[in-house]
């Protein structure tokens, strides 16, 4: 009779390992499951059908620059901020007296706005520095030394 227990016991271990092979594989096909399901999502009509209704244009492409440039500006490295808003400059420069009045204000009134937006940074940063170098021991960010 021992042995029978032992075999029994032999038996459960087995079937207790099959049975979480299958839990595991469950698990991994809803996994999948799950996994799909959100690229679809990632793809779904609501980028499919901006995509489709959003075309290039002067517009985007300002909006664009401007929005890595305000990216820029939020995490205060004024370098890169400065490069962006130089860019749109340029792009103000070679596009002078060719764009439509609606697209001479936005890009006006967006490169007038980022600027003044560097200018306060720059501002913020000459201060930082300013009450830094007042306190003894007080170092800087390589970003507020742009």
């Amino acid at each position: 009779m021992p042995e029978d227990r032992g075999s029994d016991n032999a038996y459960r271990h087995i079937h207790v390992d099959e049975d979480w092979k299958e839990r595991v594989r469950r698990e991994k096909e809803e996994h999948d499951r799950k996994s799909r399901e959100r690229a679809e999502q990632a793809r779904s009509p609501g980028l499919d059908e901006l995509l489709r209704t959003l075309r290039p244009s002067l517009q985007v492409v300002v909006e664009l620059l401007a929005a890595q440039a305000a990216v820029a500006i939020a995490e205060k490295r004024l370098d890169v901020a400065r490069f962006w808003v130089d860019t749109l400059g340029i792009l103000e420069q070679k596009t002078r007296g060719n764009l439509e009045a609606d697209e001479q204000r936005l890009l006006g009134a967006t490169l007038f706005q980022l600027r003044m937006a560097c200018v306060d940074l720059a501002k913020q940063l000459t201060e930082a520095r300013s009450g830094q170098a007042a306190s003894p021991g007080a170092t800087s960010t390589p970003q507020e030394r742009a």
